[in-house]
C-alpha cells in the first residue's frame, strides 16, 4: 500500500512538471482508482474539482518531516485556495521549484491495442479510451481553450462549459462539442469516422466544405466517409471534391441490452454490427491486441453481427466461423480470416 502511496506521489509530481510519459499517466490514473484522496489530490493539481482541504493537508502532514529543510515554507499555515493547494501538493512531493500549474504544455493519453483506459480531463470531463487510441490535449486545455486531436476509439463524458466549447480534431473533421455524452471511432486505418450521440448536441465540419456544419441530435450517428471510399450502398466513389460524404441514421439497439451497440465495448462487450470482414478485422486487433490478416481472394464486404461479452479470442473465432460465413486459421498472436464469395 505505502508502494502504491509514493509510486502516485511520484508520478503526480511528474505530472505537474510536465514530463509524465503516456503509459505513466494511465498509470497514475489506475492508481487513483476509487481513492478519494488520491481523486482530491489529483483536482487539486489541475482545477477539475472542489479542493477537498483535509486530504491534501493530511498528504502535506504526512510527507513534511521528508522535506528537505530548504522547501519547507515559513509557516505551516496555508490559505487553502486550488493553486496553492497545488503547490503544497508539489512541496509534499519534494519539488524544489514551483512549476505552475497553467505551463501550458500538451498532455498525451495512449492505449495500446488489447488495452481499455480511463481517463479524467482537467476540466472534469471523462473518456473511456478503447484499444490502440491516442488522445493530445492542445498545450493550455482548460485555459484559453479546451481542444484536443483524437484518433482511435472513445466515450466521451463532457462536462458544460458555454465560454469554451470542447473541440475535437481527428482525421481532418473537426467536432465542436458542448455538455455532451457520445461515442466516437476514428482509427486512422478504417474507412470511416463515426460519432453516436447520447446526450447532448455536437456539430461537425468536414474539410471537404468547412463552411457547411452538420448538427447530430441524440440518438442518431454519424458516419463520416474517408476520401476515395464508397458510402455504405457501395454506389458513389467520394472524392476529395465531394461534400456529401456523410451519412446520418439511428443508433442501434439490441433486444436485452442496455446500451446503444455502438457504445457496448464500454460494458467488455465485443459488437459487430453488420461490419464487413475488414471492420471485424480491425475489431479484433484491438480487442485482442493480435495482428489480423485477410486471405487473398476474401469476400472483404460479407457482413457479420454478433455480441460477445467477456469471450476469448478463439470462441469469438469458432462462433462466427459456425455461421458458415468466416474460415479463420491462427499461428499464435496471428490471425488470418477468410470469408467465401456469394
Amino acid at each position: 500500500m505505502e508502494q502504491d502511496e509514493n509510486r502516485f506521489e511520484a508520478l503526480l509530481g511528474k505530472f505537474m512538471a510536465g514530463t509524465i510519459m503516456p503509459g505513466e499517466h494511465l498509470e497514475m490514473m489506475d492508481l487513483i482508482g476509487n481513492d478519494d484522496r488520491k481523486q482530491a489530490l489529483y483536482e487539486a493539481c489541475t482545477g477539475s474539482g472542489p479542493v477537498d482541504q483535509q486530504s491534501v493537508e493530511a498528504a502535506f502532514e504526512r510527507h513534511w518531516q521528508q522535506l528537505p529543510s530548504r522547501v519547507h515554507p515559513a509557516g505551516r499555515y496555508f490559505v487553502w485556495r486550488r493553486v496553492v493547494a497545488a503547490a503544497a501538493v508539489l512541496l509534499v512531493l519534494g519539488l524544489v521549484v514551483f512549476q505552475s500549474i497553467y505551463r501550458g504544455n500538451p498532455q498525451t493519453f495512449i492505449t495500446q491495442v488489447g488495452e481499455r483506459k480511463s481517463v479524467i480531463l482537467p476540466d472534469g470531463s471523462t473518456v473511456r479510451l478503447n484499444g490502440g487510441s491516442m488522445l493530445v490535449l492542445d498545450g493550455g486545455f482548460n485555459q484559453a481553450n479546451r481542444r484536443i486531436t483524437f484518433r482511435g476509439e472513445g466515450y466521451f463524458q463532457i462536462e458544460k462549459d458555454a465560454k469554451r466549447p470542447f473541440t475535437i480534431v481527428t482525421e481532418g473533421t473537426t467536432i465542436n462539442v458542448l455538455g455532451t455524452v457520445f461515442n466516437l471511432r476514428a482509427y486512422e486505418e478504417e474507412d470511416k469516422i463515426e460519432t453516436s450521440l447520447i446526450s447532448g448536441r455536437v456539430e461537425f465540419t468536414l474539410p471537404a466544405n468547412p463552411a457547411k456544419k452538420i448538427p447530430l441530435q441524440p440518438g442518431k450517428k454519424v458516419s463520416v466517409y474517408k476520401e476515395g471510399i464508397r458510402d455504405s450502398s457501395g454506389t458513389a466513389a467520394l472524392t476529395g471534391g465531394a461534400t456529401e460524404n456523410y451519412i446520418v441514421s439511428d443508433i442501434t439497439l439490441s433486444p436485452g441490452q442496455p446500451m446503444a451497440n455502438e457504445t457496448l465495448w464500454t460494458a467488455d462487450k465485443l459488437v459487430f454490427d453488420g461490419d464487413n470482414l475488414v471492420l471485424v478485422a480491425s475489431k479484433l486487433e484491438k480487442w485482442y491486441g493480435v495482428e489480423v490478416k485477410i486471405a487473398n481472394g476474401a469476400n472483404r464486404e460479407k457482413k457479420f453481427s454478433a455480441i460477445f461479452p467477456h469471450m476469448e479470442l478463439d470462441t469469438v473465432l469458432q462462433a462466427l466461423a459456425r455461421t458458415g460465413s468466416l474460415r479463420f486459421s491462427r499461428s499464435g498472436e496471428s490471425v488470418t480470416l477468410d470469408a467465401p464469395t456469394d
